[in-house]
């Protein structure tokens, strides 16, 4: 489940840490992106490293969904989520 002490702060260092260090590849996107400031990055990965900045600890990849459970928690953040073909996931 993602934690909900995740902040919109928490996404952008995310978002800094995969500029800086990149994404693995077993982490990489597989069906939609999150797209901010012209770059895409993989939603679920966003949201395991962002949780380290809120909590202390990265959240598993197993112990939380992607999908819908992650890009609804992302959109309502405000953050820009598209599925692979680009159409933009609504709120």
């Amino acid at each position: 489940m993602v934690k909900r002490e995740v902040s919109r702060q928490n996404i952008l260092q995310a978002l800094a840490e995969i500029d800086k260090s990149g994404v693995p590849k077993r982490r990489q996107a597989t069906k939609y992106n999150l797209y901010h400031d012209g770059k895409s990055y993989p939603p679920k990965y966003v949201v395991s490293l962002a949780t380290k900045y809120a909590t202390g600890q990265e959240l598993e990849a197993s112990e939380f969904s992607g999908g819908d459970e992650t890009n609804t928690f992302l959109s309502s953040l405000g953050f820009t989520i598209r599925a692979e073909n680009n159409e933009v996931k609504k709120k």
